[in-house]
């Protein structure tokens, strides 16, 4: 079932839980005023379910979800007035779901997702926004992610042109690269449908004029440009 640990005044971490290494439901954690640590769930590395971590004041990190690398359904973190970075979710590689990370006062850094995001691991909305530094908005952290090297990808940059596009995109690519797929996101990071790659030319034409990240990946490789559609 459901695991919700919610309004405790004393709990400051969850080394009570320390002996689960598996959950049939979801993880909310809401509300506790004085947790300041998720140790003690370093056995989870799947959640069936959702994991919701909202309203905890002094929770500073995630550390203790190390070892976390899918969730089943979605994944909120709001509302936690001391959280600085969430590095700790750095392996997590899945969510089939939606992805929401609003109004947390201190957190800068988001970095910890960025194996996530660079691999197209969220199936569903991507949500970010209300935080702070690199962790502000969608518009601040993909960018920051597609810049950065991940222990999961090799990442190349990506030749386009022509770059701002209206119809046709030309992606130069080796030719030893079979390519795998190709994925466009918009600076929501919703993802844009795109139809079949003929001769390394996409049709742009149907989409809507603004700024856009390209992601291909071959078998080697995932190369991504930012491209404008005009």
């Amino acid at each position: 079932g459901d695991l919700f640990i919610s309004d405790n005044s004393v709990l400051s971490d969850m080394t009570a839980l320390s002996s689960m290494n598996t959950l049939k439901g979801s993880i909310t954690i809401f509300s506790n005023p004085m947790l300041a640590s998720l140790s003690g769930l370093d056995s989870l590395s799947y959640i069936p379910g959702g994991l919701s971590v909202q309203k905890n004041d002094t929770l500073n990190s995630f550390d203790g979800l190390e070892r976390l690398d899918s969730i089943g359904v979605y994944m909120t973190i709001s509302s936690n007035k001391s959280l600085k970075n969430i590095s700790a979710l750095s392996s997590l590689k899945k969510i089939n779901g939606d992805l929401f990370i609003s109004e947390n006062d201190s957190l800068s850094d988001c970095t910890g997702l960025c194996n996530l995001l660079n691999s197209s691991g969220v199936s569903g909305v991507i949500g970010i926004g209300g935080n702070i530094g690199d962790c502000l908005n969608n518009s601040v952290v993909l960018p920051i992610c597609l810049a950065l090297p991940t222990e999961s990808v090799n990442y190349l940059p990506l030749k386009v042109s022509p770059n701002p596009v209206k119809t046709t995109l030309l992606i130069e690519i080796p030719a030893n690269e079979p390519v795998l797929f190709v994925k466009m996101f918009a600076l929501s990071g919703k993802s844009i449908p795109l139809g079949l790659l003929d001769h390394n030319r996409i049709d742009v034409s149907g989409i809507a004029s603004g700024m856009y990240f390209l992601i291909v990946q071959t078998k080697t490789a995932t190369f991504h440009q930012k491209i404008v559609v005009e």
